[in-house]
């Protein structure tokens, strides 16, 4: 007989982006496939300054502001120059849409693995590009997804109302994670 589990956003971070895609950012198994890891990175950003604001989840019009507020709110504070408009560098412009809508990050983001030995969110001036390191960007993703948890936790949220109502059923799940199991998404 088939379980169903009822996830919270809070539990969406916990199961989904601190454990899944840990694992498939950091995987062997998935070491041929870098590129579409950051894609993953790209929307948990984004729901990471979901969590953090009033707005309903699927009520249009925020990306922007979510991005941006998940990276000045919740990673470190390197990522804040790249957070405004007016930075050459501005991630929601240069790598976030640019993945999501064109599958590509825009010619001044190169997307890079540790192993290249290059220094993540350096600048190469010569060149105009901004260095993603994968395996950098998931530990700061990691982190700034602790803080969200943490400030739940305390209770020190705005919306924690939000982040923990109803907002995915897994089917026939005993651990809590949408790994080999269907989900459906609550109308929230």
């Amino acid at each position: 007989m088939s379980e169903k589990i009822i996830l919270n956003s809070k539990e969406i971070i916990e199961n989904v982006i601190l454990r899944e895609l840990k694992t498939i950012i950091y995987s062997s198994d998935t070491a041929t496939a870098p590129y579409i890891k950051f894609i993953l990175i790209a929307n948990a950003i984004e729901f990471i300054g979901a969590c953090g604001d009033t707005f309903p989840f699927k009520e249009n019009g925020h990306s922007e502001t979510r991005f941006n507020d998940a990276l000045t709110k919740y990673f470190k504070s390197t990522y804040k120059q790249f957070a405004k408009s007016s930075s050459a560098f501005y991630l929601y412009e240069n790598f976030r849409c640019s993945m999501v809508h064109a599958f590509r990050p825009s010619v001044k983001i190169d997307l890079v693995e540790r192993k290249s030995m290059i220094k993540h969110l350096s600048i190469d001036e010569d060149n105009e590009k901004l260095y993603l390191v994968l395996e950098d960007f998931y530990d700061d993703l990691e982190k700034a997804a602790k803080k969200i948890i943490d400030s739940v936790n305390k209770g020190s949220i705005s919306n924690k109302q939000k982040v923990e109502s109803p907002f995915l059923y897994v089917d026939d799940q005993k651990s809590g994670s949408t790994e080999s199991n269907l989900v459906q998404v609550v109308s929230n």
